[in-house]
């Protein structure tokens, strides 16, 4: 390869991803990923500390392709923070439903687990963990700073715990995602269906409106 050294690892790593991003990383072998990239299976241990680094390395590349891929957040002081916030949780499930399914088939593989977050430390520090979180900013990072931004607007409570409503939100688009990915429905690997019509308006209302009764 022109580059050398640099390049035929980043096309490892590469290849590893669009395998991953396919048919997730369940049985996925050294290979199957040598075979896609057209090299000889040991060439592989030349660039990697073995099978479990390669797979964390295509992970994290696939999981900041998903990113990268997403829509724009809502900017701050547009539409209304309802309407926002529901943009934002669709955004979340979605994204959620792409990555997940790469991560099904690491149960029982927690040696790739932890180099996967051995490499979202090093690069971009633990909030990477937040996609999950993952990212250059994670899904909590997103919320909050879109809810922060708010806040300075004058359109959010001074005194709202920004912290809590984001773990509400992002905790209920791993609800509906993550049954789908670890029971089998609609499949393993395929992005997960989409948000059933309203429920993403229920769950904002619900946040916007609570428990309180009017005479409470």
């Amino acid at each position: 390869m022109r580059g050398g050294d640099q390049d035929l690892r980043a096309h490892l790593i590469a290849t590893a991803a669009a395998v991953i991003a396919r048919r997730g990383t369940a049985g996925l072998s050294v290979r199957e990923i040598a075979k896609e990239a057209k090299v000889a299976d040991g060439v592989l241990y030349n660039y990697f500390d073995g099978k479990d680094d390669l797979i964390a390395h295509g992970l994290r590349a696939h999981v900041h392709a998903v990113l990268r891929a997403g829509a724009p957040a809502p900017v701050p002081g547009s539409a209304t923070v309802e309407a926002n916030l529901v943009t934002l949780f669709t955004q979340a499930v979605t994204l959620l439903g792409r990555v997940m399914p790469a991560f099904a088939g690491t149960i029982g593989q927690p040696a790739v687990l932890q180099r996967f977050r051995d490499l979202i430390s090093q690069h971009a520090g633990p909030h990477m963990l937040g996609l999950m979180g993952t990212g250059d900013a994670g899904l909590p990072q997103l919320f909050a700073a879109y809810l922060r931004a708010e806040q300075d607007l004058g359109r959010v409570a001074a005194d709202a715990d920004l912290e809590a409503v984001t773990t509400l939100l992002i905790g209920a688009a791993h609800d509906l995602v993550l049954p789908q990915v670890f029971l089998g429905t609609p499949g393993a690997h395929g992005p997960v269906r989409e948000l059933p019509d309203g429920h993403a308006e229920r769950i904002v209302r619900a946040l916007f409106h609570g428990l309180h009764t009017a005479e409470g």
